[in-house]
């Protein structure tokens, strides 16, 4: 679970500050939030361990949101 925290931080960051990704200002501080978010359960989870069902299936929809969200970029960016 980890991993895809670590994704989801990773990719919110690149998101955040990449040029190729056609986000306004507001959708770039939330995706700077979301990546200070992460980092802050991975933490949580590093120190107190799992602490519930909940967190796998957030972790898993926004790291398929994050997946998409990528692939949609590079398509486009390929036009």
């Amino acid at each position: 679970m980890l991993v895809l925290y670590f994704f989801v931080l990773i990719s919110s960051i690149l998101g955040a500050f990449n040029v190729l990704y056609g986000a306004n200002l507001l959708q770039r501080l939330a995706l700077f939030l979301l990546s200070i978010w992460s980092m802050w359960w991975m933490q949580v989870i590093y120190e107190e361990g799992y602490n519930g069902n909940h967190e796998v299936l957030e972790v898993t929809a926004l790291a398929m949101f994050a997946a998409g969200t990528i692939q949609k970029t590079l398509k486009w960016r390929k036009r």
